[in-house]
C-alpha cells in the first residue's frame, strides 16, 4: 500500500478562495504593484499589500460587508496572496510545541522580532493545538500595515484540516514589547472597532459566531494569540532549530515543450510547497527524555538524580554599528538569542545546532 500523500490545508484553502474570487490574486498583485506610487499607496515591503485591498475585493461595493463569510474570506485572501508566491510551510515537532506553549511568556521580547518574519506570509503546521475546542491543522503568520493610521498589525489565522474553522487573530504591535502589546490588546482592538464598525468590541466579540460554534470573547481570543505567539517568535529566531525539508527522490525534469504553459495573469506562484522542519534537534532530545522518564519511574528519585531536560530562557542581545560620530551610519542591531538546551544528553547542556533559514 502506497505512502498516504499530505493533504495541503493551506492550498485546499486557496483553491477555495480561488473558486469563490477567480481574479483575487491579480487584485491583489495589482494593488501590491502600486506600493509607493501615491501618497495614500506607502506601506512598508514587509506587507504586500494592506488588508482594505482584500476588503475590496470581497465587499465589491461602497458599502462594506461586515458579514460572518466577508469577515473571514477577507482575512484568507490577505494571508493567501503572498503565501501562493512562495507556499513555505513549516512544521512543528510535538514535543518542542508543547515545551513552547509551557514557557514563560515572551513578554520582554521586543516587537521588532515579529517584524522579522522569514517570508510576508508563512503557514505553521501544527501537531496538537486546539482553538476553541477546535483542533487546528496549522495557522497563517502574516504582518497588516494600516495606510490610514500607520498601524502594525501581526495577522495569525488558524484553519482546521476540514476548513470548517477558521478565525482571524491580531495584534496590535506598535509598541517596544510584546508585554505592552498585549497590555493594550483590548483597548486597541476596542477602538478599531468603534472606527470602522461603529460599535463596541466588546459587543461585537461577545456575539456568538454560529458558524464554528463558539463563542469569542475578549480574553479568549487573546488567550489564542498568546499561545501561538511563542511558536512565531521562535521562527523568526536567529539560530533556530529549522531544517529544510528535502524530498526524498528527486523528481523527473518536465518537458516544457510537450505542455503548453498557462498565461499568467499575475504574478507567477510557486510551483511546489516548500517544507521546513522545526525542531530538528531538540525535539527528538525531548521524546527521548520523556521515553526514558517513563522507562524509569520513580526509582531513580534523589538528590544526584540529573535536572529536567529543559529549555534555557531565551533573552535578547543588541548592539550597535558603525562609528559612533557618524550618525548616519550608526544602526542598532538586535539578535534574539535562542533557547539552550540543557541536559539533554546524559546530563550536559547540548546547544541548539544552527541551521540558518534564509
Amino acid at each position: 500500500m502506497g505512502k498516504k500523500k499530505y493533504r495541503c490545508v493551506p492550498l485546499e484553502l486557496m483553491r477555495k478562495v480561488e473558486d469563490d474570487y477567480p481574479d483575487a490574486w491579480a487584485q491583489m498583485a495589482y494593488i501590491h504593484s502600486l506600493r509607493g506610487s501615491e501618497p495614500d499607496m506607502q506601506w512598508p515591503e514587509w506587507c504586500y499589500a494592506p488588508m482594505a485591498a482584500a476588503s475590496a475585493i470581497v465587499t465589491d461595493a461602497m458599502v462594506p460587508d461586515f458579514s460572518e463569510k466577508a469577515f473571514f474570506d477577507i482575512s484568507s485572501i490577505f494571508a493567501l496572496a503572498p503565501w501562493r508566491l512562495t507556499r513555505q510551510v513549516y512544521a512543528m515537532d510535538a514535543d518542542l510545541e508543547r515545551e513552547l506553549i509551557d514557557s514563560e511568556p515572551a513578554t520582554k521580547i521586543p516587537t521588532e522580532i515579529l517584524h522579522r518574519l522569514p517570508y510576508q506570509s508563512f503557514y505553521v503546521q501544527t501537531a496538537d493545538i486546539s482553538i476553541f475546542g477546535h483542533k487546528i491543522d496549522g495557522f497563517f503568520v502574516t504582518l497588516e500595515y494600516d495606510v490610514k493610521n500607520g498601524e502594525h498589525e501581526l495577522r495569525l489565522l488558524p484553519v482546521s484540516a476540514d476548513l470548517s474553522f477558521i478565525l482571524p487573530l491580531s495584534l496590535h504591535i506598535n509598541c517596544e514589547t510584546i508585554g505592552e502589546a498585549f497590555d493594550r490588546y483590548e483597548d486597541v482592538t476596542n477602538q478599531r472597532s468603534l472606527e470602522f464598525l461603529g460599535v463596541e468590541y466588546k459587543k461585537l466579540i461577545n456575539t456568538p459566531i454560529k458558524k464554528m460554534g463558539v463563542d469569542v470573547t475578549r480574553q479568549s481570543a487573546k488567550t489564542a494569540i498568546q499561545e501561538l505567539l511563542p511558536i512565531v517568535v521562535y521562527i523568526c529566531s536567529t539560530d533556530n532549530d529549522v531544517r529544510e525539508r528535502k524530498p526524498t527522490k528527486p523528481k523527473p525534469p518536465v518537458d516544457t515543450a510537450a505542455k503548453p504553459q498557462p498565461t499568467q495573469k499575475s504574478e507567477p506562484a510557486a510551483k511546489k510547497i516548500n517544507f521546513w522542519d522545526v525542531g530538528v534537534r531538540i525535539g527528538p532530545a525531548l521524546k527521548k527524555y520523556h521515553e526514558h522518564q517513563v522507562t524509569r519511574g520513580s526509582t531513580h528519585e534523589g538528590s544526584h538524580t540529573p535536572k529536567r531536560p529543559h529549555i534555557r530562557r531565551a533573552h535578547y542581545h543588541s548592539f550597535w554599528t558603525g562609528h559612533r560620530n557618524d550618525e548616519a551610519s550608526r544602526e542598532l542591531v538586535v539578535k534574539w538569542i535562542p533557547p539552550i538546551f540543557v541536559n539533554a544528553d546524559d546530563g550536559n547542556d547540548a546547544p541548539v545546532t544552527i541551521h540558518k533559514v534564509k
